[in-house]
């Protein structure tokens, strides 16, 4: 039901949106939003645009055809975000919890979260991908991270 759910939301103006931990140094902010956006953008291929070409002719890959929003929270604004997000089937998510710094594989980071329920996270970092009108009544009033 999700995904058919997401299928049909993303026929509308669509956001990106990253929400990070205030409190982590920035090289790991960077790694986590890329880790939080390489999972938004496996909800579905057309919130990539068309590959890139450069005057070489050498193509490179796609990326996203919107902005990406960096907001920031702390873990209880986190924790509530996710949870509300994840109320509705129009919003997909992904998320980076604490003990995901301390994995090197990805099977490890999986493990990390498989036994803790969703509002009990020690979350660092969200992705969200939804309606623009859901994503901006969800986080309204969330700061841009600086």
């Amino acid at each position: 039901m999700f995904v058919d759910q997401l299928e049909m939301s993303l026929a509308k103006p669509q956001r990106l949106i990253i929400v990070l931990h205030p409190d982590i140094p920035t090289w790991q902010s960077l790694n986590i939003t890329a880790f939080l956006a390489s999972g938004l953008a496996s909800v579905r291929n057309n919130l990539l645009g068309s590959p890139y070409v450069d005057g070489s002719g050498v193509t490179h890959t796609r990326l996203f055809s919107q902005p990406v929003v960096v907001l920031q929270a702390n873990t209880a604004h986190l924790q509530s975000l996710i949870v509300k997000a994840r109320a509705t089937d129009e919003i997909g998510s992904s998320v980076f919890v604490r003990d995901m710094l301390l994995t090197d594989s990805d099977a490890d980071n999986r493990a990390t979260i498989s036994n803790v329920p969703t509002a009990q996270l020690d979350l660092l970092g969200i992705g969200l991908v939804g309606p623009k009108n859901k994503l901006n009544k969800l986080l309204a009033g969330v700061p841009k991270h600086i």
